[in-house]
C-alpha cells in the first residue's frame, strides 16, 4: 500500500534525524563539561530524544518483525501452526497497544498544564509518546495481521 511506504519513509526519516539530534546534545553536553559553561536543557532534552527515537523506531521494528524472541519452540511447529500462532500475538499486541493507547491519552492530559524544567516544552508532548507509539505499533500490527490473514494457507 502506498500509504504504508509513505509512513515507513516518513517514520525512518524522522527516526534518523531524532537520533542524529540526539548525538548533537550528548556531544554539548560532553563538551561543556570541559568548559567555563554548561548547558542545563541537554540531559532533559537528550531524555526526550531518546524517548521519540523509540517512539518511531519500535513501529518499524513491529513491521519488520524485529523485536527480539524466542522462537527455538515456534520454529519447530508447522507452517500452519506458526500462522496461527503469529496471528494470536498480532490480536494480542493490538489489544494490548489500544488499551495502553487510551491509557496513555489520559496520561498526555496530565502534562497539559505543566512545562519541562529547563526548556520551554510542555510535558504533555513527552507524555503523549505514549499513546502516540501505541497508536503506530496497532496500525502495523493491523497491517501484520491483514498480510497473514490474506496470505494463502499453508504458506509464511
Amino acid at each position: 500500500m502506498k500509504i504504508f511506504k509513505w509512513i515507513d519513509r516518513t517514520l525512518e526519516t524522522a527516526c534518523f534525524i531524532v537520533f542524529a539530534a540526539l548525538i548533537l546534545v550528548v556531544v554539548i553536553q560532553i563538551l561543556s563539561r570541559f568548559l567555563p559553561f554548561s548547558f542545563i536543557w541537554t540531559e532533559e532534552l537528550a531524555r526526550f530524544l531518546f524517548i521519540y527515537g523509540i517512539v518511531l523506531g519500535a513501529p518499524l521494528a513491529i513491521k519488520r518483525k524485529e523485536f527480539v524472541n524466542v522462537d527455538m519452540l515456534i520454529n519447530k511447529l508447522p507452517p500452519r501452526n506458526k500462522r496461527f500462532y503469529d496471528i494470536i500475538l498480532n490480536v494480542a499486541v493490538i489489544l494490548l497497544m489500544f488499551i495502553i493507547g487510551m491509557k496513555g491519552m489520559e496520561f498526555a492530559g496530565l502534562g497539559v498544564g505543566q512545562q519541562s524544567s529547563t526548556m520551554p516544552i510542555p510535558m504533555a508532548v513527552p507524555y503523549a509518546s505514549i499513546c502516540i507509539s501505541a497508536f503506530l505499533m496497532v496500525l502495523y500490527s493491523l497491517h501484520n495481521l491483514m498480510e497473514q490473514l490474506s496470505a494463502k494457507r499453508g504458506t509464511h
